[in-house]
């Protein structure tokens, strides 16, 4: 089912395009990451959704009701919106404490004052803020910053909730706590979430999909797997993870080899889409093995970094540069010679 979708928006700052008639579709209580490098325009598609900002063409429907029709000139105030936006500064008022903070928009809703605080009482519970409610922004934690920001949202229980970045200011481990939290908290409230970030791994660990955003459109979007398996364009390929990416080369001759065999083991979803002259082949770190000993195709190891549970190398074979990802029961030292085979690859679009 359905929950928002927004079709043929487009927004510019002066001469810039920034949103380039884009259309996506969100579907009822899932997470969706949307991905892409800093300037592709996924702040300024949060705001327009939000009505923070508006845009020169297109629509916003949630839940079945317009919020934004540039061309019906119909544009629904924030406020009115039921959507609820967590920002990446966390925007808490500093002058007041975490109860007042959480229980403002509420307030200016004009709910009853017990039913405001049974509300409030229960989110503070549900993201762990019992005790705290006394305390100003500049006497907590960044993760108990969060965390306000967070219960602030969930308090009018939103059609529609933003995260714009809001994980970035968090450690590592606090991040991948925060990331738990909100995928349980989405689950019992059934919520519905448009996840902002520009961390492929931040996305890849919370979200039912992903869309890829790049020059104010989106590339691709799909299940978690789906996306990192099979990648439409070479954007999609290179920001999510780590991708080979291999052409013919007819005036080199490991690169030929790497070619041939890459296309034996290209792997579609669509057979039909291969055409081997008209198409680039990625390959994932992963999906290169290396052995010692002389082979078909034939590389050398020029640097090793240990991942704990993983190695990436990157090999020299002819005049490039190969990354490859191996468990740690096989170590090659710098300087090693290895054969190199492919075991998968797909084709992309060479954009």
């Amino acid at each position: 089912m359905i929950q928002a979708e927004i079709a043929n928006l487009s927004k510019k700052y002066g001469k810039e395009i920034v949103i380039n008639d884009l259309g996506l579709k969100i579907n009822k209580g899932e997470i969706l990451a949307v991905v892409g490098p800093s300037g592709c325009g996924k702040t300024t598609l949060l705001q327009i959704i939000a009505g923070l900002t508006g845009a020169e063409k297109g629509s916003v429907v949630l839940a079945g009701r317009t919020l934004l029709s540039v061309e019906r000139n119909i544009s629904v105030l924030p406020e009115k919106r039921k959507i609820a936006m967590v920002f990446q500064n966390y925007a808490l008022w500093p002058h007041y404490n975490v109860w007042q903070n959480i229980s403002y928009a509420l307030r200016v809703r004009g709910v009853e004052k017990s039913k405001c605080e049974k509300i409030v009482k229960e989110t503070m519970e549900m993201v762990r803020l019992e005790g705290k409610q006394k305390r100003y922004p500049h006497e907590l934690s960044g993760g108990e910053q969060q965390r306000v920001a967070l219960a602030r949202a969930l308090v009018i229980r939103p059609d529609l909730l933003l995260f714009d970045e809001s994980l970035s200011n968090l450690d590592a481990k606090m991040k991948e706590k925060m990331q738990r939290e909100i995928k349980k908290i989405q689950q019992e409230l059934r919520l519905t979430i448009v996840h902002v970030t520009h961390d492929q791994h931040e996305a890849m660990g919370m979200a039912d999909r992903i869309a890829v955003m790049n020059k104010g459109r989106i590339e691709q979007v799909g299940a978690v797997e789906e996306v990192y398996k099979y990648p439409v364009t070479q954007f999609v390929a290179g920001f999510i993870g780590t991708a080979n990416f291999i052409s013919e080369s007819l005036d080199d001759l490991t690169e030929s080899k790497l070619w041939r065999r890459a296309v034996r083991a290209a792997e579609n979803k669509n057979k039909n889409e291969f055409r081997n002259k008209e198409n680039l082949l990625s390959v994932r770190p992963e999906d290169v093995i290396i052995k010692s000993g002389k082979g078909e195709i034939i590389g050398t190891v020029a640097k090793a970094t240990y991942r704990g549970n993983a190695i990436d190398y990157e090999i020299i074979a002819g005049k490039r540069v190969l990354y490859v990802q191996t468990d740690t029961r096989n170590l090659y030292e710098l300087g090693a010679e290895v054969s190199i085979d492919i075991v998968r690859a797909v084709t992309i679009k060479d954009n």
